[in-house]
């Protein structure tokens, strides 16, 4: 921190980012702040482009931006679909979303090709002293931030945060390319839908991380003259999907449940394999305390009430092994009991459970049902898991006047008031 903002009480050493344009990390996985305060000043130097070392040069602005450079260890295609992009920062900021809401680009280095010695031209070429001066005295002084302005116009689900961040990117692709200012309205809305990408990339981790407070993410910009509307992608997100349209095999279902060590809802999957035995119940997999009780719960309402709720296979001449998953790595939930019922009758009976289906809900050793908490947030986690029906407790209908519209019009709610009705509704349309 002295050496990037500048030691207290120090005019000699005046830190990083007064005396260049670009400060830049390497290797960012191995870094960390030392305390909250440095994170703090970093935040805020993000946000303003000032700070204050609480010294008597008190506010200090700046003009260095700031670039974090590091590698992702696996497939990206598995993080995109398992837990978000920041994953490989220190745990200071991981799952930080106010420090991540201020970068203003994620650039996507796995497109880019890896330099071959016929990347490099036979020719002449500048040097990089040489190259910095241009940048420096040249480009550095314009602003093209309102150039996009004369074509195009930005979507409602572009904040004023994300505006700021695409027209900088628009603005220095701008001075590389067209240093004069001049682009045609093709080039400029290929410019746009970057600028707009590599902004969404952000959102799309911080949604993630709360997906109720970044549910818009679908960042767009519209053309002036025919209105019609442009959304940018960006292709990882492609592989996010992990339900399945079509029916999985008796015993497998989706649930989402509340992951107090990581202070979210996180998806989990519930695998039972029913097989004859002698009524012996083993979890492997993640196999916390509450998650064992909660599948315990589960198979002791079932096996008292099996005949009463006109089952005609006897639960303790079976032996049951549970296997629960957690594709975003999640360590336990203890509010998956229906999840689990359903997961066990399904099994025991040999019918496999609707596609695309997610079971919400905690009971206890009665069948009584609890209020689902976080209801927003876990349909969120739903919709994008891939899930196309979600089937939760009647006594959270009250909820639903909370839950963003996007989500009622792309996931198909149903209720059920006791476990069994549960268990109707998910094995009845397969």
């Amino acid at each position: 921190m002295p050496d990037l903002f500048g030691w207290k009480n120090r005019k000699d050493k005046p830190g990083l980012v007064l005396k260049n344009d670009l400060v830049a990390f390497d290797e960012v996985a191995g870094s960390h702040f030392k305390n909250e305060t440095n994170k703090q000043i970093f935040k805020g130097y993000m946000e303003q482009g000032s700070f204050s070392r609480g010294d008597d040069k008190g506010t200090i602005s700046a003009e260095a931006g700031i670039v974090f450079n590091g590698n992702i260890d696996g497939d990206v295609e598995s993080i995109a679909r398992t837990s978000h992009l920041f994953a490989p920062l220190p745990e200071t900021i991981r799952n930080d979303t106010a420090f991540h809401d201020r970068w203003h680009a994620y650039l996507p280095g796995w497109e880019m090709l890896k330099l071959k010695p016929d990347h490099f031209t036979q020719h002449m070429g500048f040097v990089a002293d040489y190259m910095a001066e241009i940048f420096h005295n040249g480009l550095r002084p314009l602003n093209y931030t309102d150039a996009y302005d004369e074509f195009f116009s930005f979507g409602n689900h572009v904040g004023q945060r994300d505006r700021k961040a695409v027209v900088r990117t628009v603005s220095g692709l701008m001075k590389l390319l067209h240093p004069d200012g001049t682009c045609s309205k093709e080039e400029m809305a290929e410019y746009v839908d970057i600028g707009l990408e590599m902004r969404r990339r952000v959102k799309e981790q911080l949604k993630r991380m709360n997906p109720i407070e970044f549910s818009r993410v679908n960042l767009s910009y519209l053309d002036k003259e025919t209105g019609e509307e442009y959304i940018a992608e960006c292709s990882e997100m492609g592989v996010t999907k992990l339900i399945p349209d079509g029916p999985l095999v008796p015993g497998d279902i989706f649930s989402i449940g509340w992951d107090p060590t990581l202070g979210r809802v996180m998806l989990f999957r519930i695998q039972v394999a029913a097989i004859p035995g002698s009524g012996h119940l083993r979890v492997v997999g993640l196999t916390s305390k509450a998650l064992k009780e909660s599948a315990q719960m589960a198979y002791n309402y079932l096996r008292l009430n099996g005949k009463k709720l006109g089952l005609e296979q006897d639960i303790g001449s079976y032996d049951l092994n549970i296997q629960v998953l957690s594709p975003g790595h999640a360590k336990e939930a203890g509010d998956m009991g229906v999840a689990f019922y359903v997961a066990i009758l399904s099994a025991i009976v040999n019918k496999p459970l609707g596609g695309g289906l997610i079971i919400l809900g905690e009971m206890t050793l009665h069948g009584m049902l609890s209020r689902v908490e976080y209801l927003g947030d876990r349909m969120r986690v739903a919709m994008d898991a891939g899930a196309k029906r979600v089937i939760i407790p009647t006594v959270n209908a009250a909820d639903f006047g909370s839950i963003p519209p996007e989500l009622l019009d792309k996931i198909r709610v149903e209720f059920y008031s006791d476990p069994m009705q549960a268990a109707f509704k998910a094995i009845s349309e397969t």
